[in-house]
């Protein structure tokens, strides 16, 4: 849709276990207000980027306050965005709430933003049986190779998390979510590129978190706004 002019009525958007600035610039452009929840109801923690204090205490109120996951419904929001975030991923896997919420998302057509690791919090959708479970779409995330790269040297990737968050893990996002059946497609190497970025209907997936601003470009466009 077209973004609306300053000073219009805001639109909520779900944001899962924010750990990273999400495309600053372009939320600013759309009057989208960010609304953060987690599984417990709590703030997460924040890793702060140099550079980025100003920002973080400007939305501190946003960002200090957390919705509980298990009270919202997809009816609450316009979209929802799982950002690269090792360890938050996980427990997201685990939580069928999640994929209860997802699956109202989906089939509401309601835009879906996972970022790398982010695919992680798709598991439960993907293996339920009820409708709305993304099977057949097409869909990315950290690729085998590029969360091997940063495993084994335990260093931070292009702007993904670091090594030693990325082993806790266990196994690659890809590796995983091709054993729950989902149609991954594997970007190329992120060491010269920004990453790959799928849509397909209403979901949006990115390798990692260096592709963010061209997922949030395509993601931010879908809402409506209306």
């Amino acid at each position: 849709g077209t973004p609306p002019e300053r000073g219009e009525t805001l639109t909520e958007v779900h944001i899962w276990q924010l750990t990273i600035v999400v495309t600053r610039a372009e939320v600013d452009v759309v009057q989208v207000e960010p609304v953060l929840c987690t599984i417990t109801g709590e703030p997460p923690a924040f890793y702060i980027d140099e550079g980025d204090e100003d920002w973080h205490y400007a939305n501190k109120e946003i960002l200090g306050r957390a919705e509980l996951l298990s009270e919202c419904s997809a009816a609450m929001f316009s979209g929802v965005v799982i950002p690269c975030a090792a360890g938050n991923c996980m427990d997201l896997a685990k939580d069928s709430a999640v994929g209860a919420l997802l699956r109202e998302f989906n089939l509401m057509d309601k835009p879906i933003c996972s970022i790398g690791c982010g695919c992680f919090g798709l598991l439960t959708a993907l293996s339920a049986t009820d409708e709305g479970n993304f099977c057949g779409f097409a869909m990315t995330g950290l690729s085998l190779s590029d969360w091997a790269q940063s495993v084994y040297s335990a260093q931070p990737g292009d702007g993904g998390p670091s090594g030693s968050h990325l082993s806790s893990l266990g196994q690659a996002p890809e590796t995983v979510m091709r054993a729950a059946g989902a149609n991954f497609v594997a970007g190329r190497p992120l060491s010269h590129r920004d990453g790959l970025v799928i849509a397909d209907g209403n979901l949006i997936s990115a390798q990692a978190a260096p592709a963010t601003a061209s997922a949030m470009s395509i993601f931010l466009a879908r809402l409506d706004l209306s």
